[in-house]
């Protein structure tokens, strides 16, 4: 059997476990205020949401003229529009008729690489978006009178429009694809008001 001596260098199992230890709460600790920040950045965004529609509501009813009948509700020339572009939500109060000539009175980026989503509730509770490519617009018109929700109409990159009413679509869904956070905006629309669901 040989002897140590006092020269040999090497690390005891406990030293090694203590160092472990120590990396793994380090690390634990990394990945915890990661997750965080996506889930701040989320709730920033659903934040931007509901500022912005309690913005083109405000407008709407201070602004807008009642234009034309457009099926079962009447839109104004004040409204919301959700667009994409260059990987980016953005928000826009428009005045006008709902083409993109319309005069822009604010226009609000939520974040960069957030999307949104409308949504019919399903009576199982799940969501059904109803626009599904980054490339569909979503106008939210405003009831001057109330300030409720008149309806919303989806027009695709392919040209094709489709109509909501207010009672249809209940839920802004804010997510961020990339990092698998979302968070929900409901919308009352009687009144126009927006809150998220946390």
């Amino acid at each position: 059997m040989k002897n140590k001596s006092l020269n040999d260098k090497g690390f005891s199992l406990i030293e090694l476990i203590v160092a472990v230890l120590i990396m793994a709460i380090i690390a634990g600790a990394a990945i915890f205020a990661y997750s965080s920040l996506f889930a701040t950045e989320i709730k920033a965004a659903s934040l931007r949401v509901t500022d912005c529609m309690k913005q083109a509501k405000t407008n709407a009813m201070a602004l807008a003229n009642d234009l034309r009948s457009a099926g079962t509700y009447y839109e104004t020339d004040i409204y919301a529009k959700f667009y994409v572009s260059d990987d980016s939500q953005y928000i826009s109060i428009c005045s006008g008729t709902g083409l993109d000539t319309d005069t822009v009175l604010f226009d609000n980026k939520v974040g960069d690489g957030v999307r949104t989503q409308f949504c019919k509730v399903k009576p199982s509770g799940d969501l059904e978006p109803v626009n599904e490519n980054d490339s569909d617009k979503v106008f939210v018109y405003f009831k001057k009178s109330t300030g409720g929700i008149a309806g919303f109409k989806v027009v695709s990159a392919s040209g094709g429009t489709s109509r909501y009413l207010s009672s249809e679509l209940k839920v802004i869904k804010v997510s961020n694809e990339a990092k698998s956070k979302s968070l929900n905006v409901i919308m009352v629309d009687i009144t126009g008001r927006c809150y998220i669901d946390e």
